[in-house]
């Protein structure tokens, strides 16, 4: 007896007989299949020691630059002369290379050409605002003509903290709200729309860790926001429990005991929790929600931080503090018996 092996195609049309799946469907799983077989796409631990092996080779290219004084008696036009030759040089490197190495170096080249381009518009404006909008303006450039996931990933995540820092610097504390509002909206229409594309997946998740990264930027260092939390409180509430309807939506779930209890806790935690939080336990239902382990991860970590932030920002003493922990612990306890008895954890 011979044994036949099913292939992807066959598992696709089985799927459809059955209706399953749309015609319109299958044809866009092959042609996701096949464009990331003819990329060859690394493994994603790869791609992401490529990339902060590059980052990492780029500044220190720069710094050995200056150390020899090759680049220290330049003005900001020879920053910006150097740092668009980097870029032009890096670009060409990966368009007739092929290697991880050269991919690498390629990669190297134009973060520094990033970077000092960057350098020679702060040097000439002698402000950050110009330096911003550059950034700004030269990662959108970039998105289309230098199409690396690390690099994209990069940039923009330098983006939303430069606006953070400048808005924080100037005074704007109000506009912090709409760029956190801004940022979530930006990672529920690319996670939540039919599929996120390839091009547009490094900034779903520099959306993700922007989105978190901005809350800590404000947490860890002391910017002296004259702005009350409750607005990114509220709007984050609004998403997070748009998260949870959606989901439960999509996994038949709505209606039932989980899901309202879900919503009682969501609530519950707009009134007494922080914006971190929040933040948090979005990225962690859009993780589970999506599959998504890269955001199932940055959830848990930023669970984790802004737990500790929260327990230290408490106006109470330590005996206090640690009361609540126990009693945190307890309820914890007593929740997941609960879940157990319902059937609703494994």
């Amino acid at each position: 007896m011979v044994e036949s092996t099913m292939t992807l195609r066959d598992l696709l049309e089985r799927l459809r007989e059955r209706d399953l799946v749309e015609p319109d469907q299958v044809g866009d799983v092959e042609e996701f299949l096949v464009a990331r077989e003819a990329k060859g796409t690394l493994p994603l631990a790869i791609r992401f020691l490529q990339g902060v092996g590059a980052w990492i080779a780029a500044y220190c290219f720069i710094a050995f630059l200056l150390m020899m004084k090759w680049i220290a008696s330049f003005e900001g036009a020879g920053f910006l002369s150097w740092g668009v030759v980097f870029l032009l040089v890096g670009e060409l490197l990966r368009r007739s290379s092929e290697g991880i190495f050269r991919r690498q170096f390629s990669l190297a080249l134009v973060v520094a050409g990033h970077s000092l381009f960057l350098l020679g518009v702060g040097e000439i404006a002698d402000a950050l605002f110009p330096v911003v909008l550059a950034a700004t303006l030269l990662a959108a450039l970039l998105h289309f003509v230098y199409p690396d996931p690390t690099h994209r990933f990069g940039s923009a995540v330098g983006v939303i903290f430069l606006w953070v820092t400048w808005l924080a610097v100037k005074d704007h504390h109000l506009f912090l709200h709409a760029v956190v509002l801004v940022q979530m909206i930006g990672l529920l229409l690319l996670f939540t729309g039919r599929r996120v594309s390839a091009d547009l997946l490094p900034l779903s998740y520099a959306l993700a860790g922007g989105l978190a990264g901005t809350l800590v930027l404000v947490t860890m260092y002391d910017m002296d926001i004259q702005t009350p939390a409750w607005p990114s409180t509220a709007l984050l509430s609004a998403g997070l429990l748009w998260s949870i309807v959606r989901a439960a939506r999509d996994r038949n779930l709505r209606g039932g005991e989980p899901f309202w209890i879900a919503i009682i806790a969501a609530l519950a935690l707009a009134g007494v929790s922080n914006p971190g939080i929040l933040v948090a336990l979005l990225l962690l239902v859009l993780g589970h929600w999506m599959d998504d382990r890269i955001l199932r991860a940055m959830g848990i970590t930023s669970l984790a931080f802004f737990l500790v932030v929260f327990y230290y920002d408490l106006q109470m003493d330590y005996l206090s503090k640690s009361l609540v922990l126990a009693g945190s612990g307890a309820v914890l306890l007593v929740l997941r018996a609960f879940l157990l008895r319902r059937g609703w954890a494994s």
